[in-house]
């Protein structure tokens, strides 16, 4: 096959039209980012096709194992002949195999994205395109493409601003539906969210039956799949966090002095709960990394705050202790291929930055905030953002050293800062049985969540979780809470 398209790698490409030195070039930059860890795109790399829209033979153009931050680097590409001819592009990104294995029509183990749009004479265009983790294994037919774990159009109709963004892009179309209820008989404490490809995984707590239960929806709060009763549930259990690998959903727990890491196939099939004998603070956190197919959270083990690694099948191992001090509420981030663990005592709170080596971590030393009760952070590619209780809820991106003063809180745990696109952050936490949330960093006016979000018996809780459905590039997340016997769950955006 004859390509009709010349493919050049380039930071900058100028082109000199063989009729007039004064033309701009025609030609579109393609500019590819993701949300993995940069290991795995060395590990696996990249590759980009070029052809007729559509057509998933079209053969491999280009391919790389570029990444800094999340950015892949540009290609630049330009018609060899004719200006009319419509330009399809296949990039797949290699998570569980190498990308030139990303075969179709399902690309097991991969991400990837698709678009199709048009030349303009003498214009130069840019094309931004993202592959996410909410986009693996998600098969999409060869005119679509994947969007935030969803399979939309891969038709671009227009630059505006010479910028080819796919239609439903950015936050232009932003509806916010009401919230609504998605479970009953749920006990008074902290649910727990994350995203999926097939929408958001919620896991909670039920009252008469002590069961813990989990369930997947979609954006607005219908079931995607049937509750599945994971396991028993004491009055001394704690939802500590969930996750996904892309195969499977996990949720971590703590009962009697015991971690318990259940797996749960997408069809409900329980594969896996392995026991592991240590404590954890409420607030853990879980994140899945495809480097070494494993899940990573933080714990308290023997009294000392370590890293924990797991993967199915296997016994935990313990890396990167943290202190030895008796710290309480550890809390776990990430973002820019980094960890951050936070931790609190009754004098202060820490947070220590953590990088993955190899089969481990490597941590710095805990940095301390003074006259602090609790603390929490997020953290995107370039920037990180904490939200602490000192005299009251305060909001300090690291990037601009701005602080925002977001005044009382109902509990030490009842906030919630998650990384979400431009804002660059977003802030949720309680105040008077109010859930609140405001972009971060900012100067404006907190907008409220639910005016009746009771957080867990006592007080002691946060009552909510949410998540990001694409930390990179949108301001949307979802969001899930306890209130008056019931689980509710709401989708946000601008």
């Amino acid at each position: 096959m004859t390509s009709r398209h010349v493919a050049t790698v380039a930071t900058a490409v100028i082109a000199v039209s063989a009729l007039s030195n004064c033309l701009a070039p025609t030609e579109i930059v393609v500019e590819l980012k993701t949300d993995l860890d940069c290991l795995v795109v060395a590990q696996n790399g990249v590759t980009i096709a070029f052809g007729k829209p559509g057509d998933d033979q079209n053969q491999i153009a280009a391919a790389s194992s570029s990444c800094d931050a999340g950015s892949l680097g540009k290609i630049v590409v330009a018609p060899a002949h004719d200006f009319s001819d419509p330009l399809g592009i296949r990039v797949a990104l290699g998570v569980t195999q190498k990308a030139e294995q990303c075969t179709p029509p399902k690309f097991d183990g991969c991400i990837v994205a698709r678009r199709s749009l048009q030349y303009v004479p003498h214009t130069p265009l840019t094309l931004p395109i993202e592959l996410d983790q909410d986009c693996l294994n998600q098969e999409c037919d060869p005119h679509s493409t994947c969007s935030h774990g969803s399979c939309v159009d891969a038709s671009v109709p227009s630059c505006p601003n010479n910028t080819c963004s796919l239609p439903d892009a950015g936050s232009g179309n932003c509806v916010n539906p009401p919230a609504v209820p998605i479970a009953s008989d749920v006990r008074a404490s902290t649910p727990r969210i994350a995203k999926a490809a097939n929408g958001y995984i919620v896991a909670w707590l039920t009252e008469s039956t002590n069961q813990l239960m989990a369930k997947t929806v979609d954006a607005n709060g219908a079931d995607v799949a049937s509750a599945v009763q994971v396991g028993a549930a004491g009055s001394t259990t704690k939802l500590t966090g969930v996750s996904t690998d892309g195969s499977n959903y996990v949720v971590l727990r703590e009962a009697n002095s015991q971690l318990e890491l259940t797996f749960v196939d997408f069809a409900g099939g329980i594969t896996g709960s392995p026991a592991w004998g240590i404590s954890v603070g409420p607030l853990a956190g879980l994140f899945y990394e495809s480097p070494g197919n494993r899940f990573v959270t933080v714990g308290i083990v023997s009294g000392s705050t370590e890293m924990l690694i797991a993967m199915l099948g296997s016994a935990p191992s313990f890396d990167a202790p943290l202190t030895t001090m008796p710290v309480t509420g550890v809390a776990l981030a990430r973002g820019g291929g980094k960890y951050y663990a936070t931790m609190h005592d009754a004098a202060a709170c820490y947070a220590a930055t953590c990088t993955p080596n190899g089969t481990g971590f490597i941590c710095g030393s805990p940095v301390t905030t003074s006259n602090c009760t609790s603390i929490r952070m997020a953290a995107n590619a370039t920037d990180t953002l904490q939200m602490y209780v000192g005299q009251e809820l305060t909001a300090v991106d690291a990037a601009t050293s701005q602080s925002t003063m977001l005044g009382p809180i109902d509990a030490p745990d009842a906030m919630l800062p998650i990384a979400t696109g431009s804002t660059p952050f977003r802030g949720l936490w309680r105040t008077n049985d109010v859930l609140k949330e405001q972009p971060l960093p900012s100067t404006g006016v907190a907008t409220i969540v639910d005016a009746m979000a009771y957080g867990a018996s006592g007080g002691t809780g946060a009552g909510f979780d949410a998540v990001a459905d694409d930390e990179a590039n949108s301001t949307s997340y979802a969001v899930v809470y306890f209130n008056n016997g019931k689980l509710w769950f709401a989708h946000r955006c601008d």
